[in-house]
């Protein structure tokens, strides 16, 4: 079975807490250790004094006073040879040494003695000749004491602060998710196929409020997204509908009139072949939505335009001017853009009375690419909206010609995809000029062409 992860709010309040422990524990480590070397610190300067006394003293022959009180100084006179105390004090003669095994003379060591507690003692050398050295001890236990002391504070702190901290972690986390919660229940509230609706903003002017606008932008692509699936499939429904009805009902009339049986095949096969162009149609318009990036291979557009012409040439229906096409460089894809100039070329043949005329030109870093024809030309009203799928326009220029609508919708996602602009407008004297702006081809291009590319 999966376990069930902790809630976000759970997680960071745990993550805080240990963050907070830690510190409160290495800082709580600190201070005793700082308060007990401080203390520790003192007690060694006494001891250090108390030596230099107790040398001078030995030295003059004057009596070095008895052990005091627990607080106080202990004094041991201990014999080397036997390693015991044999001078001073009731509480330090005939006791073990408070001094360590492997104690040299002026240095300064704890001892734990089992009647005194643990002691800080110093060793002074005795009098010259003799095995004997002094022992002076002060006792350590006030630091010990000390030292529990703040260790248990530090653990009281730790459990207090950590719950308090805990609990306060807890309401501002929860509070700052809040925004987050309702954003979510209103996006789970949402419709799968109707999005209208969108997130209202929290108000909080921070990333809350850019998560929700941002949110929002989603929807609102997905919903655009939504309208032109749908559009499209009704558009493609009734674009496909046409040619096989009226091959159902050439099928169906077939067995009434047995001698146009040539008529029907041959409207059949049409109709057919209508269909066919129609679904290649629709496999490029989904071809160039692909988000993929394209290539930015060099590409001569002006030898496109100049194939594309002589192909348009050998109508004789046709006069076809490419006077005006010069040297053009682009990045991108051959065979996407040998597409968006046949697709220009097609339209304008289909249209034009006489004559369709190229141009292909560089402005500085624009190559421009014009085709004209001198048809009925595009209403303005219909100029944006010819670019759409399926779009059918109610004018001279359609009525002349019947289409699928959708070569100018694949043309603009291509020329979309090589960081291009495609626009449409009058021709003087009539018909209409398509023009296409591409960023020309750079140096720095084809440092960011792939190897073997080109």
């Amino acid at each position: 079975m999966r376990r069930r992860r902790w809630s976000l709010r759970l997680r960071i309040t745990a993550g805080a807490l240990v963050v907070v422990i830690a510190g409160l524990t290495v800082a709580g480590l600190l201070v005793t250790r700082v308060v007990t070397d401080a203390m520790t610190e003192q007690i060694d300067h006494a001891l250090v004094a108390d030596a230099d006394y107790a040398q001078r003293s030995t030295t003059s022959g004057r009596v070095i006073p008895p052990a005091q009180g627990p607080n106080g100084l202990y004094v041991q006179l201990v014999d080397l040879s036997t390693v015991q105390a044999v001078g001073f004090g009731s509480k330090t003669k005939d006791r073990p040494p408070l001094m360590r095994v492997d104690q040299r003379v002026g240095t300064i060591a704890t001892v734990d003695d089992p009647v005194l507690g643990p002691v800080r003692s110093i060793v002074v050398a005795g009098p010259t000749g003799s095995k004997t050295v002094l022992v002076l001890a002060r006792s350590s236990g006030d630091v010990r004491a000390v030292a529990t002391r703040l260790k248990s504070l530090v653990v009281v702190l730790i459990l207090v602060g950590s719950a308090l901290l805990g609990l306060v972690i807890w309401w501002v986390v929860g509070r700052s998710l809040r925004p987050v919660e309702q954003m979510r229940r209103q996006v789970d509230g949402l419709q799968d196929r109707d999005l209208t609706n969108r997130i209202a903003l929290p108000g909080t002017r921070d990333e809350l409020d850019r998560l929700a606008v941002t949110l929002n932008e989603l929807l609102g692509r997905l919903q655009a997204a939504i309208d032109r699936e749908r559009r499209f499939v009704a558009d493609a429904s009734h674009d496909l509908r046409t040619p096989v009805a009226a091959m159902k009902v050439l099928l169906e009339t077939g067995d009434d009139e047995p001698g146009d049986a040539s008529f029907i095949r041959a409207e059949t096969l049409a109709r057919v072949e209508e269909l066919q162009e129609l679904i290649d149609r629709l496999l490029e318009l989904s071809a160039s939505d692909r988000a993929a990036e394209t290539a930015r291979d060099p590409v001569d557009l002006d030898d496109i335009v100049l194939a594309q012409a002589a192909r348009l040439a050998r109508s004789d229906r046709l006069h076809v001017d490419t006077s005006a096409v010069s040297g053009g460089q682009v990045a991108g894809n051959l065979t996407d853009l040998g597409r968006v100039v046949a697709n220009l070329a097609a339209n304008a043949a289909r249209y034009a009375a006489t004559t369709v005329r190229f141009v292909v030109r560089t402005r500085g870093e624009i190559v421009e690419l014009v085709v004209e024809d001198d048809g009925p030309g595009i209403p303005l009203s219909d100029r944006e909206r010819i670019f759409e799928r399926f779009a059918t326009l109610d004018d001279a220029r359609n009525r002349q010609h019947s289409g699928a609508g959708l070569g100018l919708s694949i043309t603009a996602g291509l020329v979309a995809l090589h960081r291009g602009r495609i626009t449409v407008d009058d021709v003087p004297g009539g018909g209409a000029r398509f023009t296409v702006t591409f960023p020309a081809f750079m140096p720095s291009d084809r440092a960011e062409m792939p190897v073997g590319s080109g």
